[in-house]
């Protein structure tokens, strides 16, 4: 995204306050973040800054309710004879997806936005998939049928 993308869509950089800029959200909410008047002339600055308001705000809610468990393994394998597993869980579902997306985001695994008009969900990229799942794929090619035979019949 280019700068006036991220400024129109995304944040708004308010007016400096004593040389801090208050940096908001699209809505008008604070983001909880200021940045220094002389940093926001830059362009490289502010995008920076974006993307690193926008890592950290994904990666709390992202990782909200998330507990972990320590469990032994008892393998007789030397030197101590066990393993320590941990075990992440969630009592909500949303939180366990949206932190799993953050994860394959993180280690820069390809992560692709369901081209189904109806859908537009995030899923792991397989090879040349274009949607996440095989009903999406078929309904994305009922969507176009129906709008070829509407195109058709406008035309007769």
């Amino acid at each position: 995204m280019k700068e006036s993308e991220i400024e129109d869509n995304l944040l708004a950089v308010k007016e400096p306050i004593r040389g801090n800029c208050q940096i908001s959200w699209w809505d008008g909410s604070w983001t909880g973040f200021t940045a220094a008047e002389d940093e926001m002339e830059k362009e490289e600055g502010f995008l920076k800054l974006a993307q690193g308001i926008l890592a950290l705000k994904v990666n709390s809610i992202g990782n909200q309710d998330i507990k972990r468990a320590p469990e032994t393994i008892v393998t007789g394998k030397p030197p101590l004879g066990f393993t320590i597993k941990e075990w992440d869980y969630t009592p909500h579902l949303i939180r366990a997806i949206y932190r799993d997306l953050w994860h394959q985001i993180s280690n820069n695994e390809p992560v692709q936005i369901c081209e189904n008009q109806n859908c537009k969900l995030p899923f792991k990229k397989v090879k040349r998939q274009k949607y996440c799942s095989n009903a999406c794929k078929q309904e994305a090619y009922r969507i176009r049928k129906a709008s070829q035979t509407n195109s058709q019949l406008i035309y007769q």
